[in-house]
Order: C-alpha cells, then structure tokens, then sequence
C-alpha cells in the first residue's frame, strides 16, 4: 500500500496497518492450530482458525476491489504524459535513493 504525502510532494509506502492485520489473523490462525491441539473441546480452536482464514479472504477481497474501484475513478484524470512524467519522476527518485545520481559527476 502507499499513500500521497502532501508536505513531501511523494508516495511513500505505507504498510503499517496491512501489516498488523496479517501478524493479527496470523497469530490467531496458530493459536487456533496450539488450542485445537491443546483445548478441549477441540472445536474452539478450529472455529478460531476459521475465523482467521475467513477475515484473511475478506481483506484480500475487500482490497482487491478497492483498488478497482480507486483505480476507475482516477482513470479520466490519467494521460499519457501524466505516466511518463510520474515513470521518469520515480526512475529519478530510485536513483537518487541509491546514492548513483553523484557517480560520474566530477
């Protein structure tokens, strides 16, 4: 995920809240396998690694078709030269980062 960050004029990744879901759903999809294992009766850690298994689909979904949807709404603002102006920016950016854009410079 990556969000505009208006003060820098950038997109920077943004990971933070899609990454706390997963390590949620994660943690509670093991506890369920340990509780089905451990707990009696069984089916609470089954039904536990249910739940994990289906809020995962539903988050898979839920931004699949989020993206979608973002994506029809900004298509008439979008041309050709937009795309290449934000390719080259990001290519610059990429470089920049690595540290290249001084090499050769003298």
């Amino acid at each position: 995920m990556y969000k505009y960050n208006p003060k820098k004029n950038r997109v920077q990744p943004h990971y933070g809240p899609i990454s706390m879901i997963l390590a949620a759903c994660f943690i509670l999809f093991v506890w369920g396998l340990i509780a089905s294992a451990v707990i009696r009766p069984a089916w609470i850690g089954v039904a536990a690694s249910c739940i994990a298994e289906q809020a995962l689909l539903l988050m898979c979904i839920f931004l699949t078709t989020a993206t979608n949807r973002r994506f029809a709404l900004t298509k008439p603002y979008i041309d050709e030269t937009l795309i290449k102006q934000a390719w080259l920016d990001s290519k610059k950016q990429h470089i920049e980062s690595l540290g290249l854009a001084s090499r050769g410079r003298t």
